[in-house]
C-alpha cells in the first residue's frame, strides 16, 4: 500500500534535491551527532542520527549505536533500530501535548529536545462556489442536466431568474460565487499553517508542485517569485463546452496574484479580516426568497490556492489510479517552523551544493537539540484533493479529499 507523504518532507526532500556533487564539508568544531526527528499523527515514529563531521561521496556517517526514547508525562517509549542510524518509536502523538526526545550513545554522552505536537484542527470549513455566471446561467443549466420529476418537485436546487434579479438589487449585498468562485478554505485563528502541493501520477507518486498564489493577506512573502497567476497558462480544456466556461470564469479571478516558490506560509493572526462584507452564499430552492438567507458566517476570513497545476476536474471520484493534485495543510510546531524557513532561505544563498550551504554556517542552524545539532518538531497535516464533482440529483458541489493509498 503505497502512502501519501507529509507535504513538508517532500518540500525537504525537493530542496535538498540540489545535492548533486559529491562534496567534502569540514564541520567546524567537535563531531556531534546531527538529529532529525518530525513527529507526525502516524502511530510509528522515525529517529534518524548521523555523525557531523564529514560528508564524502555523498555519504553520512550514520550512528551505530544509541538508545532512543520519546517521553510524555507519564511514559518512555524505546526505540528500535530498524535501519542503519534510524530507529523507530511505535506512538501517535496527540495535539496539544509535549514530548521530550532522549538519546544516549555508548560513551555516556546524553542528547535530548523538547517539542509539542501542534493542533491538527487546521482547516474548519472547505467549500466550493461557481463562478456568478452558474448562477445567471442556472435554471437553463439544471433543467439540462436533472432527472424532469425532480425538477418539476422542487427538489433541484437552482435559481429562476426573478430571484436572481432580487438578490443582486439588494443593496451592498454580494455573494461568494462573485468575489471568491472555486475551492475556498477557512483557517483556525492563530495558526501557523504551511500549504503545499503534489501531482497524483497515475502510478500512484507523487511529484511536488513548485509554484503556490493564494489571496490571502497574511501570506509570508520571503518565498515569493516574480512569476504572476495566470489561469490559461495551466488551463487543459476537456471537452465540455460548459465546465470550460465556468473553469475559465473561476480561476481567472485570480490572474496577477503573485506566485510562492514550493509552498506557502500563513500566520494567520485572531483578527484577520480580508475585507469582505455582506456576503451571502446563494444556494436554495426555486421558491425559496431572498430574505431566506443569511450572511455567510466569517466570510471575511475566507481565502483561495491556486497554482502551477491543472484546474478541478469534475464528475468522478478519484482513486489510486487516477490524476489529480493534492493540496496539504500542515501546522507545524515553532521549532519546526523556524527550521523549514531557514533550510529554504540557505537554499536560495546557495552557491552550488545545498549541503556545502546548510553545513558551512552549522552553529547558526534553528534546532533545538541540546548536546547535538538538528531538530526535533512535530506536524499535523490534512489534505485535499483539487477535485469537484456534481450531484446530479441535488446540483450541489462536493469536495472528496483524496483517499488513502
Amino acid at each position: 500500500m503505497k502512502r501519501v507523504f507529509p507535504p513538508v518532507v517532500l518540500l525537504l526532500a525537493f530542496l535538498l534535491l540540489a545535492c548533486s556533487d559529491p562534496v567534502e564539508i569540514a564541520w567546524k568544531g567537535e563531531r556531534q551527532v546531527s538529529v532529525y526527528c518530525i513527529l507526525t499523527r502516524d502511530s510509528l515514529q522515525t529517529v534518524r542520527l548521523s555523525w557531523v563531521s564529514s560528508l564524502k561521496d555523498g555519504k553520512e556517517e550514520w550512528v551505530d549505536d544509541a538508545q532512543v526514547f520519546i517521553r510524555d508525562k507519564g511514559y518512555a517509549y524505546p526505540g528500535k533500530k530498524v535501519n542503519a542510524g534510524e530507529w523507530a518509536v511505535s506512538m501517535t502523538p496527540e495535539p496539544g501535548k509535549t514530548y521530550w526526545l532522549e538519546i544516549h550513545l555508548p560513551d555516556g554522552k546524553e542528547i535530548s529536545a523538547e517539542t509539542s505536537c501542534p493542533d491538527e484542527r487546521i482547516l474548519i470549513d472547505v467549500d466550493v462556489y461557481q463562478p456568478a455566471i452558474w448562477l445567471e446561467e442556472e435554471e437553463e443549466n439544471i433543467r439540462q442536466k436533472q432527472p424532469p420529476l425532480a425538477y418539476e418537485l422542487g427538489v433541484c436546487q437552482f435559481f429562476n431568474e426573478s430571484f436572481y434579479r432580487q438578490f443582486k438589487e439588494m443593496k451592498g449585498a454580494t455573494t461568494m460565487h462573485h468575489v471568491m468562485p472555486g475551492l475556498v478554505f477557512l483557517l483556525k485563528d492563530s495558526v501557523c499553517c504551511y500549504i503545499s502541493a503534489a501531482f497524483h501520477g497515475r502510478d500512484g507518486q507523487l511529484t511536488p508542485i513548485r509554484y503556490l498564489a493564494t489571496n490571502h493577506k497574511e501570506s509570508d512573502n520571503f518565498n515569493v517569485t516574480k512569476k504572476q497567476y495566470q489561469s490559461e497558462d495551466y488551463f487543459s480544456p476537456s471537452g465540455n463546452e460548459l465546465r470550460d466556461r465556468y473553469d475559465r470564469a473561476s480561476f481567472s479571478k485570480y490572474n496577477g496574484l503573485v506566485m510562492h516558490d514550493s509552498f506557502l506560509r500563513i500566520e494567520q493572526t485572531r483578527d484577520y479580516d480580508n475585507g469582505v462584507r455582506n456576503v451571502y452564499p446563494v444556494s436554495g430552492h426555486a421558491f425559496s426568497t431572498v430574505t431566506d438567507f443569511k450572511p455567510v458566517e466569517s466570510a471575511n476570513k475566507y481565502f483561495t490556492v491556486v497554482g502551477s497545476f491543472e484546474n478541478a476536474v469534475f464528475d468522478k471520484n478519484v482513486g489510486p489510479d487516477d490524476e489529480y493534485t493534492i493540496l496539504y495543510f500542515s501546522s507545524v510546531s515553532k521549532e519546526y517552523d523556524r527550521y523549514l524557513k531557514y533550510v529554504y532561505e540557505r537554499k536560495q544563498k546557495a552557491d552550488g551544493d545545498m549541503l556545502t550551504s546548510l553545513y558551512s554556517d552549522n552553529a547558526n542552524i534553528p534546532g533545538n537539540i541540546e548536546g547535538g545539532t538538528g531538530i526535533f518538531g512535530a506536524i499535523c497535516v490534512k489534505a485535499f484533493a483539487c477535485h469537484r464533482s456534481i450531484n446530479r440529483f441535488t446540483g450541489n458541489m462536493v469536495v472528496y479529499e483524496p483517499p488513502r493509498l
